[in-house]
């Protein structure tokens, strides 16, 4: 029985294709047909960061809603209560900074930014919530990864760490505050998706390219 297989990886022969950063590979469910090679992506990236291999732990398969695909952008769920805080979209979890109802804007500039844009983005994970947290995201259509930090060759994933990077007045005791890049390629609808040891909160925003 054919299934589809999806991990990280890159273009290859044998009826496989990239998809959104995920590899698409039809093979037999029992594994006699298209055995995995070793992830040569993987590991060209624990050789330039040693630290990647130990967050392989987080980086369960990115998923798009279905009410995302299609149609209006669903942006805007969720929000932080608090004064300073309504702007704040997220789950249950981790927050992100985003403007009203959702949307983000992002600048492109001569240099490392010509091609993929960005913009400043602050992430709070809430009081009470403990362990390391893991961001990624991919466009609705799949075709573009949301990527995170300075220069030419953003990183794909942003990680929270056990401690806040960051201090702000006015945030909820007991939460923590990281802030980075967010970049983007193109504008339109993005699934933001951040996985910690016991959850998965899922952060829809509409992005546009500032004029």
């Amino acid at each position: 029985m054919k299934v589809l297989l999806i991990v990280a990886g890159v273009l290859v022969a044998g009826g496989a294709f990239l998809m959104g950063g995920w590899l698409v590979r039809s093979g037999d469910a029992d594994g006699t047909d298209g055995a995995q090679a070793p992830d040569a992506s993987a590991t060209l990236a624990t050789a330039i960061d040693p630290e990647y291999a130990r967050w392989e732990f987080l980086r369960r398969p990115l998923v798009v809603p279905r009410d995302v695909t299609g149609g209006a952008c669903p942006a805007g769920a969720g929000s932080l209560a608090g004064e300073g805080l309504d702007h704040w979209t997220g789950g249950e979890h981790v927050y992100i900074a985003s403007g009203r109802e959702g949307r983000m804007s992002y600048v492109t500039r001569a240099g490392d930014w010509a091609v993929i844009g960005g913009q400043k983005a602050a992430f709070l994970v809430a009081p009470g919530v403990a362990g390391e947290a893991l961001v990624r995201g991919i466009s609705a259509s799949g075709g573009h990864p949301v990527r995170f930090g300075d220069g030419p060759s953003p990183a794909e994933e942003f990680r929270l760490g056990l401690e806040a990077t960051e201090w702000a007045e006015g945030l909820p005791e007991g939460s923590r505050l990281y802030v980075t890049f967010i970049r983007f390629e193109a504008p339109g609808c993005y699934v933001i998706q951040v996985d910690g040891l016991e959850f998965q909160d899922v952060i829809v925003i509409e992005v546009s390219k500032e004029q």
